[in-house]
Protein backbone atom coordinates (compact mmCIF):
# COMPACT_ATOMS: atom_id res chain seq x y z
CA UNK A 1 0.00 0.00 0.00
CA UNK A 2 2.82 2.39 0.43
CA UNK A 3 3.63 1.91 -3.47
CA UNK A 4 0.18 3.36 -3.48
CA UNK A 5 0.09 6.00 -1.37
CA UNK A 6 3.98 7.17 -3.56
CA UNK A 7 2.08 6.95 -6.62
CA UNK A 8 -0.48 9.17 -5.19
CA UNK A 9 1.92 11.95 -3.72
CA UNK A 10 3.61 12.10 -6.97
CA UNK A 11 0.10 12.65 -9.19
CA UNK A 12 -0.22 15.68 -6.44
CA UNK A 13 -3.06 13.87 -4.83
CA UNK A 14 -3.27 14.16 -1.15
CA UNK A 15 -6.09 13.30 1.00
CA UNK A 16 -4.72 15.31 4.63
CA UNK A 17 -5.91 18.79 4.05
CA UNK A 18 -8.41 17.91 1.79
CA UNK A 19 -12.67 18.40 2.40
CA UNK A 20 -13.87 14.79 2.46
CA UNK A 21 -17.07 14.56 0.38
CA UNK A 22 -20.12 15.57 1.46
CA UNK A 23 -21.90 12.54 1.05
CA UNK A 24 -25.16 13.55 2.72
CA UNK A 25 -25.18 16.47 -0.14
CA UNK A 26 -25.10 13.89 -2.87
CA UNK A 27 -28.24 12.23 -1.66
CA UNK A 28 -30.03 15.38 -0.58
CA UNK A 29 -29.81 17.07 -3.46
CA UNK A 30 -30.23 13.44 -5.56
CA UNK A 31 -26.71 13.85 -7.52
CA UNK A 32 -26.34 10.29 -8.52
CA UNK A 33 -29.53 9.35 -9.56
CA UNK A 34 -29.17 12.82 -11.46
CA UNK A 35 -25.93 11.38 -13.37
CA UNK A 36 -27.79 8.11 -14.13
CA UNK A 37 -30.36 9.98 -15.81
CA UNK A 38 -28.01 12.23 -17.11
CA UNK A 39 -25.98 9.37 -18.61
CA UNK A 40 -29.27 7.35 -20.05
CA UNK A 41 -30.03 10.42 -21.84
CA UNK A 42 -26.54 10.63 -23.55
CA UNK A 43 -27.23 6.64 -24.61
CA UNK A 44 -30.49 7.42 -25.88
CA UNK A 45 -30.49 10.59 -27.65
CA UNK A 46 -33.22 12.13 -25.38
CA UNK A 47 -33.05 15.32 -23.93
CA UNK A 48 -34.42 15.55 -20.41
CA UNK A 49 -35.51 19.03 -18.90
CA UNK A 50 -34.96 19.80 -15.60
CA UNK A 51 -38.68 19.80 -14.86
CA UNK A 52 -39.06 16.22 -15.46
CA UNK A 53 -35.39 15.28 -13.78
CA UNK A 54 -36.47 17.07 -10.66
CA UNK A 55 -39.75 15.16 -10.73
CA UNK A 56 -37.82 12.02 -11.25
CA UNK A 57 -35.53 12.74 -8.42
CA UNK A 58 -37.51 14.34 -5.71
CA UNK A 59 -40.72 13.63 -3.61
CA UNK A 60 -43.50 16.25 -4.07
CA UNK A 61 -42.54 18.94 -2.40
CA UNK A 62 -38.97 18.36 -1.57
CA UNK A 63 -37.14 19.71 -4.21
CA UNK A 64 -37.68 21.23 -7.98
CA UNK A 65 -36.38 22.94 -10.84
CA UNK A 66 -34.44 25.15 -9.28
CA UNK A 67 -32.74 22.99 -7.14
CA UNK A 68 -31.66 20.84 -9.74
CA UNK A 69 -30.39 23.97 -12.04
CA UNK A 70 -29.20 25.65 -8.85
CA UNK A 71 -27.37 22.73 -6.86
CA UNK A 72 -28.11 18.76 -8.26
CA UNK A 73 -27.03 20.36 -11.62
CA UNK A 74 -23.33 22.30 -10.21
CA UNK A 75 -22.49 19.31 -7.35
CA UNK A 76 -22.79 16.50 -10.56
CA UNK A 77 -20.57 18.69 -12.48
CA UNK A 78 -18.33 19.15 -10.03
CA UNK A 79 -17.98 15.43 -9.15
CA UNK A 80 -16.63 14.58 -12.69
CA UNK A 81 -13.94 16.68 -12.59
CA UNK A 82 -10.66 15.20 -12.91
CA UNK A 83 -9.22 16.60 -9.61
CA UNK A 84 -12.25 15.38 -7.72
CA UNK A 85 -12.29 12.21 -9.55
CA UNK A 86 -8.65 11.48 -8.14
CA UNK A 87 -9.58 12.73 -4.61
CA UNK A 88 -12.21 10.57 -4.65
CA UNK A 89 -9.66 7.79 -5.77
CA UNK A 90 -7.09 8.61 -3.48
CA UNK A 91 -9.84 8.89 -0.33
CA UNK A 92 -10.76 5.04 -1.56
CA UNK A 93 -6.71 3.47 -1.41
CA UNK A 94 -6.27 5.33 2.05
CA UNK A 95 -9.71 3.72 3.31
CA UNK A 96 -8.51 0.51 1.97
CA UNK A 97 -4.79 0.86 3.19
CA UNK A 98 -6.43 1.35 6.81
CA UNK A 99 -8.54 -1.41 6.81
CA UNK A 100 -5.61 -3.66 5.55
CA UNK A 101 -2.70 -2.96 7.14
CA UNK A 102 0.35 -4.40 5.70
Amino acid sequence: MNDLRSTLRRKSIVTKNWRKPDFADWNRFGVLPYLDLRIWGQETGTRISNRVMADAIFLPGEGGEEVVRKTTAKLARELLTLKHLETLAALAAQEIAERNPA
